[in-house]
């Protein structure tokens, strides 16, 4: 797959491209990305801020968290992208992530990592090979989500 990406909501009304190549492929397990999803985990890719526009229609945008801010579809209510707002990683590379399933060319694209496996379904099997991160584990982002729970600082 070239470097060009493309995407759009499932009633069509907002489409995206980028010019720029996937950084990182992944899953998140999380009980947040499973309530976003409505599914049980997020599949998502990270690409460059640079190149990305949107190439028709606005998306609405959703602060879900302190962390994070997602957009959807004003018509349809389709994911269109995440992006962290106020990462608690300190070497955190920026990005706009967007759901796989979404894009125009989705099977070039294998998840490397599964983050929240302390949280994933039970019933989900994962590769023994893929690497795996526990949230709970995660001193940084446990904290941030301490803090916005309580309302932020």
């Amino acid at each position: 797959m070239g470097d060009k990406i493309t995407s759009g909501c499932l009633c069509g009304a907002v489409r995206y491209e980028s010019e720029g190549p996937v950084t990182e492929a992944y899953t998140c397990h999380c009980r947040m990305c499973q309530r976003h999803t409505g599914s049980s985990y997020w599949v998502g890719a990270k690409l460059p801020e640079e190149g990305f526009r949107y190439t028709k229609g606005e998306p609405k945008r959703y602060a879900s968290s302190g962390l994070l801010t997602r957009s959807f579809c004003p018509d349809c209510g389709s994911t269109l992208a995440l992006v962290f707002t106020n990462p608690p990683w300190d070497d955190f590379e920026p990005g706009i992530e967007v759901p796989v399933g979404s894009l125009d060319d989705p099977d070039v694209i294998v998840p490397d990592d599964h983050y929240g496996v302390d949280t994933k379904q039970p019933w989900v099997r994962l590769e023994p090979a893929t690497r795996q991160h526990r949230w709970d584990e995660d001193e940084g982002l446990t904290a941030a989500i301490a803090n916005d729970r309580q309302g932020g600082a």
